[in-house]
């Protein structure tokens, strides 16, 4: 009888210590695979300064081409852009000068936004690596945010149409060349 006690004593500890490990490592995360990383939307590093057949190589046909003149503080230039669903590349003298990302809400109030966690997880998002020597946070209103300068390949990351509070975007331009615009 005595062994039987001791033995189920030792069961209800062992058991005991199992479900406090098993509580701890689930609340710290220690073993489970499910990361909290941010989710990226897209990699704009490949559309960098590329020409609008490598644009179409990497997209497909676009959805739609529009020509028009973006007037600037810098001069007027002929501008062609290609629309595919939520992207808007720009092209000037033959390649990609910007990119807009739009969330679904842009074109429909009851859709969704574009949701982020910090102000750093937007450029990942879109793969860019923050470096701290380098990307500057130059405009932060609560509506809009800006970096600048922000890699090689990428000089200006734009977020307007903004809700800083709820931590969503409906826009963000993604500008490779400033040669063009402002």
């Amino acid at each position: 009888m005595k062994k039987k006690k001791g033995r189920a004593m030792k069961i209800i500890v062992v058991l005991l210590f199992l479900g406090a490990v098993i509580t701890f490592v689930g609340k710290s995360g220690v073993l489970t695979t499910v990361q909290k990383e941010t989710e990226i939307l897209i990699d704009v590093n490949q559309f960098a300064k590329i020409t609008p057949e490598e644009l179409i190589a990497i997209m497909g046909e676009p959805i739609s081409k529009e020509e028009w003149n973006f007037t600037t503080s810098k001069g007027k230039f002929p501008t062609t852009s290609y629309y595919y669903d939520n992207y808007e590349f720009l092209v000037i003298n033959d390649m990609v000068v910007r990119m807009n990302i739009r969330s679904d809400k842009y074109f429909d109030d009851n859709a969704e936004s574009i949701k982020f966690s910090t102000k750093k997880s937007i450029l990942k998002m879109l793969n860019i690596k923050y470096d701290p020597n380098r990307t500057k946070l130059v405009a932060d209103t609560g509506v809009s945010l800006r970096f600048q300068p922000v890699s090689d390949k990428v000089a200006d990351v734009w977020c307007s149409l903004m809700d800083g509070k709820n931590k969503t975007i409906d826009e963000i331009k993604v500008t490779f060349d400033l040669t063009y615009l402002d």
